[in-house]
């Protein structure tokens, strides 16, 4: 499960980072609106980087979801 800082480059790269992960064998989940990506300045207003960052991890690295969704399921346990 992943949240922080630097979707499209930390999180995703990292040795620790999804991709390493994924290749891993491990299933991957990242919290959406609990993590930021570095943006532009023409992406900054809109988290263009963030969206495609989500986007990349959805079509390819595994799952994600919001925080009160976790939230919510975490209760039922």
């Amino acid at each position: 499960m992943y949240a922080g800082y630097a979707t499209n480059m930390c999180i995703l790269t990292r040795p620790t980072g999804i991709i390493k992960m994924k290749e891993l064998g491990y299933n991957i989940i990242l919290v959406r609106d609990a993590t930021l990506a570095i943006e532009t300045p023409e992406s900054l207003d809109n988290e263009w980087a963030k969206k495609m960052s989500i986007n990349l991890i959805e079509t390819s690295f595994g799952k994600t979801t919001t925080l009160k969704d976790l939230k919510n399921s975490l209760k039922k346990i």
